[in-house]
């Protein structure tokens, strides 16, 4: 105190100091209810998107649905005119001859095919060809016309097949078999007639005198490619392919042969013209006998000779065992 003022002192009034004090405290008392939960605060942000997880197994396919309703019916198909088949079952025909005989209004603006299925077809008369129509078979070795159709006649009626008067007929990949029994026996026979022969294999044997593969009397053109033509047998004479009377034949890549007869040649021309291309002749007595006409070869190979007291003239061709042939279809001297 000072100049006669109270002062109060701060101090407190107790036996205890402060540190006695607070070592004094109790233990602590057991913990007290749960008071009642507050009310939820506000949703926090989304937080990032976890991986995917694996795929679980597919579930039981479920009922199929209602049938819908039918649609609007789509374009008719193309169908297929002027083909009629032959075949053993299931086509057209089974005989090759009614079939063709089936076609009256073939015409250049309305032409016919008749295939011909697999099979060997025996024949007891001459298959027609028929202008603008064509004759199909599925190959030489797969559909074959056969038969025995032999007479004391050269014509169509010792013939397998024939086209008589007939222009802008077809054959073609087809086999023809003629076994004879009489004088002729011929594969295919044709007169004054303008057709083609393609991919064929013809063969005509057991003709008494004479066996002809194809035989052509007066016709304007005979156009074969890839044709082979042969004859075999002991009858007097043999010819692959025999033209006469005017017959003018253009043949390309043909293999014509004879291997049987007094007379045997590949190829015969009397009084005819011929174009033989890429193409291989042979006969006993000789590959190609010409006695008129006019006959040219190219690149050909001819074997056994060629025998001309007509017009043969050879271009690029050989006999067949690498000897050139002159263009009188010689050999050099």
């Amino acid at each position: 105190m000072h100049h006669g003022a109270y002062v109060i002192s701060n101090r407190l009034p107790s036996k205890y100091s402060y540190w006695e004090l607070i070592a004094a405290k109790g233990a602590q008392g057991p913990q007290g209810n749960q008071g009642i939960q507050g009310e939820i605060g506000p949703e926090g942000p989304q937080g990032i998107q976890g991986e995917q997880g694996i795929q679980g197994e597919q579930g039981i396919q479920g009922d199929q649905g209602p049938i819908g309703p039918e649609g609007p019916p789509g374009e008719s198909a193309m169908e297929l005119h002027n083909i009629v088949t032959v075949s053993s079952s299931g086509a057209d025909f089974t005989d090759p001859i009614a079939a063709v005989a089936s076609i009256t209004d073939a015409a250049e603006l309305n032409p016919y095919l008749v295939f011909i299925g697999p099979g060997e077809y025996i024949l007891t008369e001459a298959l027609p060809l028929k202008p603008w129509v064509t004759i199909a078979g599925s190959g030489p070795v797969l559909t074959i016309l056969s038969g025995s159709i032999s007479t004391d006649t050269d014509d169509a009626t010792s013939a397998i097949v024939s086209a008589v008067d007939c222009h802008f007929g077809t054959l073609k990949d087809l086999g023809v078999r003629n076994y004879g029994g009489n004088i002729y026996s011929i594969g295919i026979f044709t007169t004054r007639s303008s057709s083609s022969l393609i991919n064929v294999a013809v063969s005509a044997t057991g003709g008494t005198t004479n066996n002809y593969g194809i035989y052509s009397i007066s016709s304007p053109m005979i156009w074969m490619s890839n044709v082979v033509a042969s004859t075999r047998g002991t009858a007097e004479n043999g010819y692959g392919i025999f033209n006469t009377a005017n017959t003018q034949a253009m043949m390309t890549e043909v293999r014509a042969s004879s291997h049987g007869g007094t007379e045997s040649y590949g190829v015969y021309n009397n009084a005819s013209t011929a174009t033989i291309l890429r193409s291989t002749l042979y006969g006993l007595n000789g590959g190609i006998y010409t006695d008129s006409g006019m006959t040219t070869i190219i690149q050909s190979t001819i074997r056994n000779g060629a025998s001309m007291p007509a017009s043969l003239t050879c271009l690029n061709s050989d006999n067949g065992v690498d000897e050139e042939l002159l263009k009188d279809c010689q050999l050099f001297e």
